[in-house]
């Protein structure tokens, strides 16, 4: 067996089954090492650097994510307001599509725990990120 088949069976078995973890963040450092870690751990990932993009992004995707990980301080559209307009969706599966907020924000877990499915405070506890996308990704 060539090494290259044996990677790309390994590669397969770690495939998680949803489809995709949409991050939505501006900040490239941090969007990027949370995607090499759930890469790492099986997960496809879909980002977008705010909101407005993000929404674009579910409209045009045949990509449907499990789970979005949102930042709340974005241009353009933030997190807030994103999550207004996701709620608001008329097509069902984008509007019920859990999010998890991540902010450095202290006033923000009290607020989000109202509007989304969790709060993960910055800096980010690794750990904590990975056991949150498995209880909603699988």
């Amino acid at each position: 067996m060539s090494s290259f088949l044996f990677l790309e069976v390994r590669i397969l078995e770690k495939q998680k089954p949803c489809e995709a973890v949409l991050i939505v963040e501006d900040d490239e450092a941090i969007q990027e090492a949370i995607r090499y870690l759930l890469e790492m751990e099986g997960y496809s990932v879909l980002s977008a650097f705010n909101g407005k993009e993000a929404l674009d992004l579910l409209a045009s995707t045949p990509a449907r994510p499990c789970l979005i990980l949102l930042d709340l301080m974005l241009p353009i559209m933030d997190g807030w307001e994103f999550l207004e307009v996701l709620r608001s969706q008329t097509d069902l599966w984008i509007a019920a599509l859990p999010v998890v907020i991540t902010s450095a924000a202290g006033n923000a877990a009290l607020t989000a725990s109202q509007r989304a499915q969790g709060f993960i405070r910055k800096p980010i506890d690794f750990e904590l990120l990975l056991m949150t996308v498995k209880k909603h990704c699988g």
